[in-house]
């Protein structure tokens, strides 16, 4: 956890689980050079020119740091192992401005509502990756929100109230048909017939969504029953 170089005045003090310090395959300036990025509150007092070199080449290897922005979270919620040192461009007097305005935006226990939003995305990525969702899946995920409304934040559903809201997205699911249905008034498989017979008579149709009505009027006209002869 703690970077090489940088003092850790309070390394007894674990750094919140919460939020894993960032890793970067191939080593970052701070990796490289440690002491470009150590500095203390007082350091401008011994020399501040030189001082101020050190701080804005420190500045400008953090600004091209592929993880400068985890680095900074972990800086800003970790201020006991943090009380030393350039982390993201930052100085400790700056972070600490930084933590205020985190507590008037978000609340004094700010640090537990990051560690949630962290959790949420992260959820939401497994979630993403591992099931994604179909069409007919996010369709149906749309629907819920039109009949039943947004859930609340944290809210959890009884087994009867799981059941009643099934019940009526199966409802206004009914209300739905399919796209390739509308204003067609056939079924599907009438529809899978007319795709059938326009291809082979050079007719281009998708293998989804609405089929042109030039080419609805060509199979009826295709498919009429001959008119009988007179006798």
């Amino acid at each position: 956890m703690t970077r090489h170089g940088v003092g850790q005045p309070t390394a007894h003090v674990g750094p919140d689980p919460r939020f894993p310090f960032p890793h970067h395959p191939t080593r970052t300036a701070c990796q490289q050079k440690p002491q470009l990025f150590d500095f203390t509150n007082g350091d401008r007092a011994a020399d501040r020119e030189a001082t101020d070199q050190r701080l804005a080449q420190a500045r400008k290897a953090c600004t091209r740091c592929p993880i400068a922005r985890d680095c900074l979270k972990w800086a800003l919620v970790n201020k006991a192992a943090t009380k030393v040192g350039v982390f993201a461009a930052t100085t400790p007097g700056q972070r600490t401005e930084l933590r205020k305005r985190l507590a008037d935006r978000l609340g004094a226990d700010w640090i537990d509502v990051l560690a949630d939003q962290d959790q949420a995305r992260r959820e939401k990525a497994a979630e993403t990756r591992h099931t994604p969702l179909t069409v007919d899946q996010a369709r149906m995920v749309r629907l819920d929100r039109e009949v039943n409304g947004e859930l609340p934040a944290h809210r959890r559903l009884t087994r009867e109230q799981q059941q009643h809201n099934a019940a009526r997205l199966m409802t206004g699911l009914g209300a739905y048909p399919s796209r390739s249905a509308q204003g067609s008034g056939r079924t599907k498989e009438e529809l899978a017939a007319v795709r059938t017979w326009a291809r082979g008579n050079g007719h281009q149709v998708a293998d989804v969504g609405m089929i042109r009505r030039a080419v609805l009027e060509a199979y009826d006209a295709a498919h009429q029953a001959p008119a009988a002869k007179a006798g």
